[in-house]
């Protein structure tokens, strides 16, 4: 999840299925809520890791199609 899905809607549902939320708020939001930033720091890192691992397969594919 990213701020894009910081609705009360969403993070109820969450909630709901048991799941803790860790998407800071949008500086605009009347009453914020506490989140950790070490595990928002966490799942960017694994957000980028998968990034580069399409990016890595992408290549190898487009060198596969050439050979």
């Amino acid at each position: 999840m990213d701020k894009a899905y910081e609705g009360n809607d969403i993070r109820q549902l969450g909630l709901n299925l048991g799941m803790i939320p860790v998407v800071p708020p949008k500086v605009n939001r009347l009453r914020p809520w506490v989140y950790d930033r070490e595990v928002y720091k966490t799942q960017n890192e694994a957000e980028c890791l998968f990034r580069r691992l399409k990016g890595i397969r992408r290549t190898s594919i487009a060198l596969l199609n050439w050979i």
